[in-house]
């Protein structure tokens, strides 16, 4: 009897046209009053759930120019011109990438093409024969970069150069490394495009995705920096990256 609508993360009162309880997102818009409906704009926006998220503006270039709160989760769009078409990708972690792009600690994206990954994992040799025949030691020598027994060539992160627009670059912590797979467009800061990479890596090496995730798991355990198991987008990447590596043969 109380005339509400329930729209899951909050109940919306039509007669006075504002949410009853406040955006569980509310810390993030400080400028906002956290019980309007669509920031005061309900010509031009809606809010399905309660929860009003932002999308990531890139120019061409890639750089960051400006985000626009809409209804959803957090995506981002790279402009088009008159030779590419625009952009739209997910965020490989969608809760702290985009506040690092707030922060200004990331400030641009880079798109990085099938064959970039492709030479990244030959140059790594992971295609190598006597590597696939001996793959639990040299994935267990090759993933962390401080072994001495190995040189870290499936420590991505830190010894990849994947060519991007020419040039052959390190991955840098400033940028979001954007991949495309059969689940579309996904944006990954420098350490996931490390884990993208490294579930390529161990589907080339003919590792299973239960067995890849696994040792990720354990490989992190045993970082004496980490020492936790992969967070959810730890886990996501390597997925993507897996999968990247059984439709790219």
């Amino acid at each position: 009897g109380l005339d509400l609508y329930d729209y899951g993360a909050r109940h919306y009162d039509a007669a006075l046209g504002k949410w009853l309880t406040i955006d569980q997102l509310a810390e993030e818009y400080y400028s906002i009053n956290p019980y309007v409906y669509t920031a005061n704009n309900p010509v031009n926006l809606i809010d399905p759930n309660g929860m009003f998220l932002n999308e990531y503006i890139f120019n061409q270039n890639g750089d960051y120019t400006r985000r626009i709160r809409k209804p959803g989760e957090h995506t981002g769009l790279i402009m088009g011109n008159d030779t590419q078409k625009p952009l739209t990708f997910k965020f490989a972690d969608p809760k702290n990438d985009p506040k690092s792009i707030d922060k200004g600690e990331i400030t641009g994206v880079k798109i990085v093409t099938n064959e970039a990954i492709s030479k990244v994992l030959e140059e790594s040799e992971v295609n190598k024969q006597e590597n696939l025949e001996n793959k639990v030691e040299f994935i267990t020598r090759e993933s962390d970069a401080s072994n001495l027994e190995g040189e870290g060539k499936m420590d991505y992160v830190v010894t990849a150069k994947p060519l991007i627009d020419g040039v052959e670059q390190p991955i840098s912590a400033d940028k979001l490394y954007i991949t495309q797979t059969a689940s579309g467009a996904v944006a990954h800061n420098n350490y996931n495009f490390g884990n993208f990479l490294w579930g390529a890596g161990a589907g080339k090496l003919g590792f299973s995705k239960l067995t890849a995730k696994l040792g990720a798991h354990i490989n992190s355990l045993r970082d004496p920096h980490y020492k936790r198991l992969d967070s959810k987008d730890d886990q996501y990447s390597i997925g993507l990256g897996y999968k990247w590596s059984k439709s790219n043969k």
